[in-house]
């Protein structure tokens, strides 16, 4: 994409918690086990976060003539080609 300026976030469709995101790669490689949702509270840190920092795609869904996949596919495609799901 010759030409293209500024800022394109590139990220899979779809906004997730980092819960959510956890919870479905336990989910997909059958682990079995629970993930507790934490508060961000319970991990103070000095740099300021928004509650929500999901990412906008529309730029990027412009430049390709497309959406990206959603993020669980996405998911479920990495943990494949790592191997650690069928």
């Amino acid at each position: 994409m010759t030409g293209v300026m500024g800022t394109v976030h590139v990220t899979n469709a779809g906004g997730c918690t980092w819960h959510a995101f956890a919870a479905e790669a336990v989910r997909l490689t059958g682990f079995g086990i629970p993930v507790e949702a934490v508060s961000a509270s319970a991990y103070p840190s000095k740099a300021c976060r928004p509650p929500n920092s999901a990412l906008q795609t529309d730029r990027l869904s412009g430049l390709l003539g497309r959406p990206p996949r959603a993020w669980r596919e996405a998911l479920a495609a990495y943990l494949r080609e790592k191997g650690h799901i069928s």
